[in-house]
């Protein structure tokens, strides 16, 4: 199987459990199809009308906890006894119940919690977490990882003999169902990330929202050096087992300011003390210096020092209406909680904060600091905005404009107009954009447009030329937006004339 450094790889096995006596059914675990692509990398396991199979048989009725559910359990375990001496017979040791004690990190809490709200957003029940389901796939991910192999069916392993399938390691760690599914995926690292791969996949995504299913376990393992860096693996079945538990709660998480998962612009300075959290804070006092957020959860709160030479803060989540954060005090105090959003919909959010240049009358100064961040959910990697020049042809551009080259603009060019009706019209999925124009004596206003909501004036008069300029930026929710610029004929009073220009746009997304 090929491997791919840094690309992510998903795969997928359903199917239901096969009849204790015949723990080999897939004779080795087949693999039907196996395709890679650039971003994904994904194989099937055999369904139960595969080569290979017999008709299944239900072990368990399909019935729904609470109801008999002593029975249930009762009939779990006495299967579990009839599995394990097949399991026996074919070189396999079951686990009890009892030594499936699993462990979890916050990555994986962080994504059962994350696959219930998912679940729960499309009306099914929340999963509980099963212990001898974790352990199966906590060591599977880990034989991945150690062995170099990425398949559902085991190559190498410290527990489980080679070739067997998902449900031969379920059944050793103690679990018996009528149904059982396995996702797999490699070089995720976090539990943001997985849950988006997999429900990108419709067949994934079908196994995560199985209305059968009752009970999940998650293995999450960092191996360095492996093909993959990251190994997930996804059991779910339909039985409720005697180790399934309801999760722990996911608790915010403390991120200090130097995780290389945010994204600063502009001019920071890192200063260390044993009074900020981690042992250093940032601070900035310069135009243009913010700090982007990006997280997957439902709240953040800004950990910060304030002081009497501290301003003002503006802040924004999802580029909404912004928020201004004083961080004056007459005495200094540090990892103070100074700013928190809660409540948010479950998903990806971006928060920026922003140096203003403001301040407190008291204040003798403007200074902001970030020192760490508490997030209720993950935080992810914020994606450096990829420029894209105002020739590209995914640009709609109406009326007269007029292309120019320069080496002062971006890209060697840009493009200007004075024209009635001019406008030009792009569409993007992401989460940021900003324009990148000229500003001049004889530049005007124009309006944006984006999303079909309130017209916004932009003027890009300057008393000097200016290029290569951001006149306008937003943060946005992640997914699909529009954005449309109009020249309007009007200007500053002190401008010559109307003019307006695109030199280019940064876009955390793609441009389409």
């Amino acid at each position: 199987m090929p491997r791919m450094t840094a690309v992510a790889k998903v795969g997928l096995s359903v199917g239901v459990h096969p009849r204790p006596a015949i723990p080999d059914l897939y004779e080795g675990g087949d693999v039907v199809s196996e395709t890679c692509q650039e971003s994904a990398c994904q194989e099937s396991a055999p369904d139960s009308g595969s080569r290979g199979s017999r008709p299944h048989q239900s072990l368990l009725k399909n019935e729904s906890p609470p109801k008999k559910v002593l029975t249930r359990l009762l009939t779990s375990l006495t299967v579990a006894v009839v599995l394990g001496v097949g399991l026996l017979m074919a070189g396999l040791t079951p686990t009890t119940p009892a030594q499936a004690a699993a462990s979890y990190n916050s990555e994986e809490l962080a994504f059962v919690q994350l696959l219930n709200e998912y679940r729960a957003s499309k009306g099914l029940p929340a999963l509980q977490l099963s212990d001898s389901l974790s352990v199966a796939a906590e060591r599977h991910a880990s034989d991945m990882g150690k062995y170099g192999f990425f398949s559902h069916i085991t190559q190498q392993s410290d527990w489980f003999p080679a070739g067997s399938t998902p449900w031969d390691r379920m059944a050793v760690c103690g679990y018996t169902s009528n149904w059982a599914a396995e996702n797999i995926a490699g070089g995720q690292s976090s539990a943001a990330a997985v849950l988006s791969a997999w429900k990108g996949s419709s067949t994934h995504n079908a196994n995560l929202l199985n209305a059968q299913a009752r009970v999940v376990g998650i293995g999450f393992v960092a191996a360095s050096g492996s093909p993959c860096g990251y190994y997930w693996v996804a059991d779910l079945g339909d039985c409720v087992d005697p180790t399934a538990h309801d999760p722990e709660p996911v608790m915010s998480t403390r991120y200090e300011q130097g995780d290389s998962r945010l994204r600063y612009v502009g001019s920071w300075d890192v200063l260390s003390t044993s009074y900020a959290s981690g042992g250093s804070y940032r601070r900035a006092g310069a135009s243009g210096a913010s700090v982007v957020i990006t997280f997957d959860g439902t709240a953040m709160a800004w950990i910060a020092k304030t002081t009497s030479s501290y301003g003002k803060a503006r802040v924004t989540v999802d580029g909404g209406i912004p928020a201004t954060v004083d961080l004056y005090s007459p005495a200094t105090k540090w990892r103070q909680k100074v700013w928190e959003v809660a409540g948010l919909a479950a998903g990806v959010h971006t928060v920026r904060i922003a140096w203003t240049g403001t301040r407190n009358p008291a204040s003798s100064g403007t200074y902001i600091n970030l020192d760490a961040l508490d997030v209720t959910g993950v935080l992810l990697k914020t994606p450096v905005p990829k420029r894209y020049e105002q020739a590209d042809s995914r640009l709609v551009y109406f009326g007269n404009w007029t292309p120019v080259t320069t080496s002062y603009a971006s890209g060697g060019s840009f493009r200007y107009t004075n024209s009635q009706g001019a406008a030009v019209s792009l569409k993007f999925t992401g989460s940021y954009i900003a324009w990148i124009a000229k500003r001049s004596p004889a530049y005007g206003k124009a309006k944006l447009v984006l999303d079909g909501g309130a017209p916004v004036t932009v003027d890009l008069y300057n008393s000097y030329t200016q290029w290569r300029k951001k006149v306008w930026e937003a943060d946005l929710p992640y997914g699909s937006h529009e954005l449309c610029i109009q020249w309007t004929g009007t200007r500053n009073p002190s401008a010559s004339n109307t003019y307006i220009s695109v030199d280019a746009f940064d876009i955390s997304g793609v441009l389409y």
